[in-house]
């Protein structure tokens, strides 16, 4: 109990720093081990504006009609059940956002390692103060790229309610791996009534534009996506690496405004095995990532913004 309460005592001190400062990023330190017996194939994590203690998890592959609620030093974990999901493919990622006058979770089924379903899905469920082991998604969106199918595992939704996919080793160019970023407007999804919608592809990552050498294919995987809660900041996590880009998604429409905002950082952080999930601490600079490799301790990871 000790050890859960002065970890409360950091977690509410850091949620309170200001989102704008310029950060030297803390070593990445352990804070929690994910029980595996729950969490065997951790893909999604996500920290709630809401709760400021709670984390969100959600497993991959066919675990994604579930979803897991836990504290920082995770010394409990609640297993929540999507009943009315039948049929899921692969949910790679998740996220907390906007939704009309509330907030909501996002299940992003989005995992495609094949690059052949004709469509993805998102899945919203209302966030609430506490759940019933069972509950039902309040929409189900279905999504379609505009140049076809592709895998992804980043997925997340901007102030604004628009969400974000980006997708994982697409597209093969000049010997660089190339992720691309697609974009659901709000309005969009929030009207959909389960009919498809069209996603808008904004812009193409090349990681050789990022300083990323051929020789280091695990750091031009991506994994992981996150929006800082202004929308001014963004995580995109590889099996190598994290990248901070300093500029805001929404503001992005075509590859001329990505190139012409590009502004970002590398940081080496302690690898884990299949690191596939990462999210900001509410209100905070400061984020967390974890794995979701099926070993004894499944490490859950903190890395501080120290103010300069």
């Amino acid at each position: 109990m000790k050890c859960f309460t002065l970890l409360s005592i950091l977690i509410t001190s850091l949620i309170t720093t200001a989102t704008a400062q310029t950060c030297t990023y803390s070593d990445a330190t352990r804070i929690a081990n994910l029980p595996t017996d729950y969490l065997s194939e951790a893909s999604g994590i996500s920290a709630s504006p809401a709760y400021p203690e709670r984390l969100y998890h959600v497993n991959d592959s066919s675990n994604g009609n579930r979803f897991f609620v836990s504290d920082f030093a995770v010394t409990s974990v609640r297993e929540v059940t999507l009943g009315n999901i039948t049929v899921q493919t692969d949910v790679e990622d998740m996220d907390v956002g906007k939704c009309g006058d509330g907030t909501c979770l996002f299940f992003a089924d989005i995992g495609d390692n094949t690059s052949v379903r004709p469509q993805v899905k998102v899945y919203v469920v209302p966030e609430q103060a506490s759940y019933a082991n069972e509950v039902r998604y309040e929409q189900r969106i279905r999504l379609q790229y505009p140049d076809g199918a592709h895998d992804a595992e980043g997925f997340a939704v901007h102030a604004n309610g628009d969400f974000f996919i980006v997708t994982k080793a697409s597209v093969l160019s000049a010997g660089a791996l190339q992720s691309r970023v697609y974009r659901v407007a709000y309005d969009d999804w929030r009207a959909a009534k389960d009919e498809r919608v069209l996603m808008t592809h904004v812009a193409t990552i090349d990681f050789s534009d990022l300083g990323v050498s051929v020789l280091n294919p695990l750091a031009k995987l991506a994994t992981g996506l996150d929006i800082r809660d202004d929308g001014k900041q963004w995580l995109l996590l590889t099996y190598a690496q994290v990248y901070v880009f300093n500029f805001d998604l929404a503001e992005v429409w075509t590859q001329a405004d990505f190139d012409r905002l590009l502004s970002f950082e590398v940081l080496k952080v302690k690898r884990l095995p299949q690191q596939e999930s990462i999210s900001y601490v509410s209100n905070s600079n400061d984020f967390v990532y974890g794995t979701e490799a099926r070993l004894k301790e499944s490490a859950l990871m903190y890395v501080r913004c120290e103010t300069n």
